[in-house]
């Protein structure tokens, strides 16, 4: 009769053990093969609740708490008693002292977005995610259970395979964005990992979650474990690629009735106040000008000429960068451009792929994937490149001592960030004074005839900047690389103690 050698140690290596509110599953192997058994009877001691283990060795049983004995017998081995308790088994989130939320890779990936935080949004309950602009690869913000304090950035320590990584947003201006004046976002730290290279992301929520990462924890923590090779012999090869297609969701509601000016009158000149009564301004940041129901008025992209008698568009600005005199603008009729704001946008389309090598045995595994994400944003010239190679593997050394590395190099870049906060680097500053009169269309052309390089054509040329001219001349690029990782050695002194 085959003997089960220390079983109690065996059934810590061997008998997998999950503890639910009503059942207890497991799994029962031959101790000295590692082969899963069929046919082994597991019954609650002292009582007529049993279970047969499957051909895989698989066993379910109806138990109502972790205590208790189990009898393990099975025709030709020792029949054996295993007692039960909490150690090892896991337990249900509600018995913990502090709440743990999981977030499966599926939900990651079935939707992958440009910055991975974005997808825990509606994930998990208490999690608020705050999206800092809407340009490409901008940083999103991360609070689990609202504020805690007016200092700081009340965001959770976020750790990645056990490294504590910095998420705080990169901006052009630190003492502005302080002050909440942000110029141009650079993206955060957690945005940079492919959905693809995580296997899982846990939220620990409240004050329990610091004791076991430390004060920094004081906001929770959200755990980030990336995916590992398998025990599998032989090599095993994924793939996958996305393509998403973005458009802008809401657009605020403007009217479409007055046009630029002041006191029910209007008169082009250069966005300065001028005009009938003085007080008016059509350089498009005022509407309350006249009904815009089609009579004829000066406006700045009117036919005119320059000192050379050449046709411009509203011409008097060229003229005066001349000679000083002003040629006068044919008036045109007075209309509404309702779609003047989401004539500007474009289709976004973001491309991600990724394809990944793992394999291994019973002693090691080894997982190497390759992403990439190429992103065009709605903002016209708006992009994101992101190439990432990450290589994870795990051997056992002997009995007691493993050791495991993890390593990721990406590299992000981009032509142009977008403009944020109160100025004409923000596209959206620039529409909250553009006046519904005013054509989008008529601005693609950003440059004056003549005054390539030196004067921009615009509805105010005094205090506002041609959007246009924004996205495809004040650009701010970035080129970053970045390298994540670690390595760790495992002791196991015990089954209860280990030094990493």
């Amino acid at each position: 009769m085959k003997q089960l050698y220390a079983f109690c140690i065996v059934s810590l290596l061997c008998v997998n053990l999950l503890m639910a509110q009503t059942k207890l599953t497991g799994v029962v192997k031959d101790a000295e093969q590692g082969e899963p058994i069929p046919g082994v009877t597991v019954q609650v001691l002292n009582t007529d609740i049993y279970s047969v283990t499957n051909s895989e060795g698989e066993f379910t049983i109806p138990i109502a708490q972790a205590s208790g004995t189990l009898r393990i017998s099975a025709l030709g081995y020792v029949t054996q008693d295993e007692p039960v308790t909490a150690l090892g088994i896991k337990r249900e989130r509600a018995e913990l002292g502090y709440s743990v939320t999981e977030v499966e890779a599926k939900s990651l990936t079935d939707v992958p977005q440009t910055n991975v935080v974005n997808s825990l949004a509606g994930q998990v309950a208490g999690v608020q995610i705050t999206n800092g602009s809407s340009g490409v690869g901008s940083s999103s913000r991360i609070v689990i259970r609202s504020e805690n304090s007016l200092s700081g950035t009340n965001q959770p320590l976020i750790v990645v395979d056990g490294v504590p990584i910095n998420n705080d947003l990169i901006a052009s201006d630190l003492e502005n964005t302080e002050q909440g004046i942000q110029e141009v976002d650079f993206g955060n730290g957690l945005a940079e990992l492919s959905p693809e290279d995580i296997a899982s992301i846990t939220v620990l929520k409240g004050a329990g979650a610091a004791a076991l990462y430390g004060s920094r924890s004081g906001n929770g923590v959200i755990v980030v474990n990336t995916k590992r090779g398998g025990n599998r012999q032989g090599l095993g090869i994924s793939t996958s690629s996305t393509i998403t297609f973005e458009t802008p969701l809401v657009l605020p509601q403007y009217q479409n009735t007055y046009g630029g000016g002041a006191g029910g009158a209007s008169a082009y000149d250069d966005g300065l106040d001028a005009g009938p009564g003085g007080g008016v301004n059509d350089g498009g940041i005022r509407s309350f000008g006249p009904v815009m129901d089609g009579r004829l008025i000066t406006q700045f992209d009117g036919p005119s000429t320059d000192a050379n008698g050449n046709p411009v568009r509203g011409g008097d600005i060229i003229a005066r960068n001349v000679n000083g005199t002003l040629n006068p603008i044919t008036p045109t009729p007075w209309v509404a451009q309702p779609n003047n704001v989401k004539d500007f946008f474009q289709t976004g389309v973001t491309y991600q792929n990724n394809v990944s090598i793992s394999g291994g045995d019973e002693r090691s595994s080894f997982r190497l994937s390759y992403s990439n994400l190429d992103n065009t944003g709605i903002i016209p010239n708006t992009d994101l490149v992101r190439n990432g190679v990450a290589l994870s593997g795990r051997q056992q050394l002997s009995e007691k001592l493993s050791a495991s590395v993890f390593a990721n190099y990406i590299n992000s870049k981009s032509s142009i960030r977008p403009g944020l906060g109160y100025g004409s680097e923000n596209i959206m500053y620039i529409f909250n004074w553009m006046g519904r009169l005013n054509d989008i269309e008529s601005m693609r052309d950003y440059w004056q005839a003549g005054q390539e390089g030196f004067e921009q054509f615009n509805f105010n040329y005094q205090w506002m900047d041609n959007p246009f001219l924004t996205v495809y001349e004040n650009t701010n690029s970035f080129d970053k690389d970045r390298i994540l990782g670690n390595g760790a050695l495992t002791y196991d002194f015990s089954e209860k103690l280990s030094l990493r």
